[in-house]
């Protein structure tokens, strides 16, 4: 019989094999990851004019939808 040495392919399955591989991904560390390691941030930039277009838009459409609300109570 004798001694084995670990090697460190041989610890990291260990561990993996005792986390359960196969469970689901945790969806806040793979946003987190996303949001770390991608250029999420730049990409946004390209469409910065639809963004601000869009904001403005829900704005205008609120204003519309709630200017008969705020007339009922002010009288």
């Amino acid at each position: 019989m004798g001694i084995k040495a670990l090697r460190v392919d041989d610890i990291e399955t260990a561990r993996l094999g005792s986390r359960g591989v196969m469970s689901k991904p945790n969806p806040l560390k793979k946003f987190r990851r996303f949001i770390e390691h991608s250029n999420w941030d730049e990409e946004l930039l390209k469409y910065e004019k639809w963004v601000n277009a869009s904001c403005m838009a829900v704005i205008a459409i609120s204003v519309v939808f709630f200017f008969p609300v705020a007339l009922s109570v002010l009288r």
